[in-house]
């Protein structure tokens, strides 16, 4: 969050509390979180999906009993939604749906149009913004320090799509370009790496080659992380569109901090879970499943006695009745059992895509000087999703002493549930990296990752940075290709929400809203494309009409746009 936006929530805080309202704080990811505890306090700041957990029984038509005692609850409450465009059609509607049977005052959106939307259905705020949502314009850009890059971000912000693709123009400099037919000199010794990383050792000829030239990518903005300092190493991020970038960087910054003597003594190998974030349609697949995975209930689900929080792992899956068996990992309680036959196409069981969570088992090399960060938050909230720290030694049973980023002194016992989701933090993915602020930034953006070479991930990675930010690709003129015809916005198929009484008054007028199924659907209206044709001849030296530019794709994004669901109820 920038400091200006800081700023005007802290004010607009203090005016409701004078006019005796009561303030939340809520927000998607525990990163963004994080950012708006200060200003809404710890004990009113939520992450969405625990706000909207803890009140489900309300969404699905129970606990109505008790509802005056929510009503007087909430009675002059004010909500306050940061990042809300990372917010899904479901999540809106059913905030808004607890909004109205709780008759809470307004409901607050905060967000920058142009960063990553809802990996899940839909773009409700989008869609309302549209549609003549009023809202509060905040243009001036306080977090980049260094002028000209400033300038760069300035025009990215208010020029929309044609400043994104201007500002890639103008960071021309910044963009390192390395062509799959350029000689790298540890190609050959990097081929056994890659093997080990991704293949188990094993060489799968043609995929190997493309997975160097991958690799490549990665080296390159190794390399620039090299050039800094070592104070400034550790205040700079490497922005990944995927997965799989996130972990080549990550490997290779650890060799080099380690050929530096950043990184002293021997390996620990310690075991971690690592989501293996399986779609919904995915979930109900029992070839999805594996034995030795490990499955987390989300929910209670009554039909398996299973309470939210139990843990299970996979024993064995079972082809032919596609029945996956589970078994229960700790203290069985009464009237549970031991050994559970689940069946993933159970549409009772798995109606709702959060009721579960799937985890594979890996190995997570660690040494002194390492930088961790934490994906999931402890049980004792002692370890939050998104804090980070130093390994400054290894201690006695497994304990690792800590320096965290806000400099405090923590530590960490290697056998406990809390080690087994954590991960090196020199790299992240563009998705997950929202809400981040570091020095420096270096981005790596590949034009064969299609639905992720795009304006929305371009511009997250620029703006993460203060000072500098520093671009690797595969292809110059490949990836500003996919800017043009990517913005990163998806389309929404579903265009119902629940709504607030008071939040039916868009636009100067009501919307039609029907009481009996507790919804209402926007009108649309023809919005006149913004023409801005001097700054286009600029851009593009010719005239045409800007749409072209900003042209919305359709279509579900790459699978590893799910991976990044960060979907953190504070358990």
């Amino acid at each position: 969050m920038l400091s200006q936006t800081k700023e005007i929530l802290d004010a607009t805080r203090k005016f409701l509390i004078f006019k005796k309202y009561n303030v939340i704080g809520l927000a998607p990811t525990l990163t963004a979180k994080n950012n708006i505890e200060p200003i809404t306090g710890k004990e009113n700041t939520h992450t969405l999906q625990h706000f909207l957990t803890k009140y489900n029984g309300y969404i699905e038509g129970r606990g109505l009993k008790s509802l005056k005692n929510r009503q007087a609850e909430f009675k002059d409450t004010v909500i306050l939604v940061d990042e809300a465009g990372m917010i899904s059609n479901k999540q809106a509607s059913d905030l808004l749906k607890l909004g109205q049977l709780f008759k809470i005052k307004r409901i607050v959106p905060i967000l920058d149009g142009k960063q990553h939307g809802s990996i899940s259905a839909g773009k409700p705020i989008s869609m309302l913004l549209k549609n003549g949502l009023k809202f509060f314009e905040m243009k001036k850009i306080l977090r980049q320090t260094n002028e000209v890059f400033r300038d760069v971000v300035q025009s990215a912000v208010d020029h929309k799509s044609l400043g994104v693709l201007k500002a890639y123009k103008d960071l021309n400099s910044s963009i390192i370009e390395v062509k799959p037919t350029e000689n790298r000199s540890q190609e050959e010794t990097l081929s056994q790496e890659i093997n080990n990383l991704f293949n188990g050792g094993t060489d799968h000829g043609g995929k190997n080659e493309n997975i160097r030239n991958d690799y490549a990518l990665a080296e390159a903005a190794v390399g620039k992380y090299a050039s800094f300092s070592e104070s400034d190493q550790e205040n700079t991020l490497v922005v990944a569109s995927s997965n799989k970038y996130r972990k080549f960087a990550n490997e290779l910054i650890r060799n080099e901090l380690t050929s530096q003597g950043k990184l002293q003594g021997e390996d620990r190998q310690i075991s971690i879970l690592e989501n293996k974030h399986l779609s919904h349609a995915e979930q109900r697949i029992y070839r999805s499943y594996n034995e030795g995975d490990i499955i987390l209930a989300g929910r209670d689900i009554d039909k398996y006695n299973i309470k939210q929080g139990d843990w299970f792992g996979v024993k064995k899956v079972k082809n032919r009745s596609g029945i996956v068996q589970l078994e229960r990992i700790g203290e069985l309680k009464e009237g549970q059992d031991n050994i559970i036959h689940w069946k993933p196409s159970d549409n009772k069981f798995s109606k709702n895509k959060d009721m579960v969570q799937q985890f594979s088992h890996e190995t997570l090399k660690l040494k002194i000087g390492e930088q961790i960060r934490f994906i999931r938050t402890s049980e004792d909230k002692d370890f939050k999703n998104g804090d980070r720290g130093k390994i400054m030694k290894f201690g006695k049973d497994q304990d690792v002493h800590l320096k965290m980023k806000d400099g405090s002194e923590k530590i960490l016992n290697l056998d406990s549930e809390t080690a087994n989701f954590i991960d090196h933090a020199y790299a992240s993915t563009s998705y997950s990296s929202q809400s981040l602020t570091f020095k420096h930034v270096i981005g790596i953006m590949d034009s064969k990752e299609k639905d992720l070479t795009s304006q929305a991930t371009f511009y997250v990675n620029m703006t993460r940075a203060q000072e500098t930010a520093t671009f690797v690709v595969d292809d110059k003129e490949r990836v500003y290709d996919a800017l043009k015809n990517l913005t990163g916005e998806k389309d929404s198929a579903l265009q119902k929400l629940f709504v607030v009484d008071d939040l039916t008054k868009i636009a100067d007028k009501k919307i039609e809203y029907d009481p009996q199924k507790e919804e209402f659907l926007l009108e649309k209206k023809d919005l006149e494309p913004e023409k801005e044709k001097s700054f286009f001849e600029e851009l593009f030296g010719r005239t045409e009409n800007t749409t072209t530019a900003e042209k919305e794709t359709t279509g579900e994004p790459e699978r590893e746009l799910i991976k990044e669901r960060d979907r953190e109820a504070e358990m």
